[in-house]
């Protein structure tokens, strides 16, 4: 029998979003047996679809840990490390299971509604700065129409937490 807690940096709500992430799922098992040889690997779900979550690069997020316990019951630690920048208004659950030194499944746990193993990761907070350019042509000896041109341009820089950079422009030309 096994149930997991998941934390980072000892939190497990509002986490940081970060390129470098190190993901702690504390296992506590029981009726192992002293002295064997096991393996608990661990998948980080995204709780909205029920599949793996994929890290920046698009590599699925699994950790895994050997261990040999000394009591029947327990804990060891899985730790997962991950570029987490895509996290924002996630909520993730750490799925874990124990094999034993043959490869037979021990013990499962798969809970999704779990809080103890799930992770919620800080809202994506955009901002924006909005900046106005405006330039004039007014009409010089040698033009052959005569006419005063105004452009305006005007841009929002909207900045997100990722570092992503959206632009967006309008430009207005008035001729007099």
């Amino acid at each position: 029998e096994i149930g997991t807690t998941a934390a980072v940096k000892g939190e497990n709500t509002d986490v940081k979003v970060d390129k470098e992430i190190t993901l702690i799922d504390t296992v506590e098992y029981s009726n192992l047996l002293r002295g064997e040889n096991y393996t608990v690997k661990g998948k980080l779900i995204d709780k909205a679809t029920g599949q793996v979550m994929k890290d920046a690069q698009g590599k699925e997020i699994t950790a895994e840990a050997e261990f040999k316990p000394w009591k029947s019951h327990g804990n060891v630690k899985v730790k997962f490390t991950f570029d987490g920048s895509n996290m924002y208004d996630k909520d993730t659950v750490v799925f874990e299971t124990v094999y034993d030194a043959a490869g037979h499944v021990i013990a499962r746990h798969e809970d999704i509604n779990d809080e103890g193993q799930t992770v919620t990761w800080e809202k994506l907070d955009p901002g924006y700065e909005m900046y106005k350019v405006r330039t004039t042509k007014a009409p010089k000896k040698g033009d052959l129409f005569g006419f005063h041109a105004l452009d305006e341009v005007e841009y929002e820089v909207h900045v997100e937490n990722t570092g992503n950079i959206v632009l967006t422009t309008t430009v207005t030309d008035t001729f007099t």
